[in-house]
């Protein structure tokens, strides 16, 4: 499983991360707060190895706008997670 890099970072639009993993996997991406706290699933996508790429819109799951600060995104595959931090400008 591999994250490389999430764009523009920092951002105020839509964040868009590549997501890798080497053999077909079900990943599922979401975006937690500075404070632990889960703000928003990006997707669950089925990968048939190789990449896909998601976009967080900079939006909480009740389709409020999340407001500026630090961000974590998770990407996991059920055996392994990676995080990387994203800070949201407004």
């Amino acid at each position: 499983l591999s994250v490389p890099v999430a764009q523009p970072n920092p951002f105020s639009g839509p964040l868009a991360f590549v997501v890798g993993s080497p053999a077909r996997a079900r990943v599922e991406a979401t975006v937690w707060n500075a404070s632990g706290q889960r703000v928003a699933s990006v997707g669950v996508r089925d990968i048939d190895g190789g990449y896909t790429t998601f976009v967080w819109n900079g939006t909480r799951d009740d389709g409020a706008r999340a407001p500026a600060g630090l961000y974590v995104l998770r990407v996991a595959n059920g055996r392994e997670h990676i995080t990387r931090r994203v800070v949201k400008l407004r």
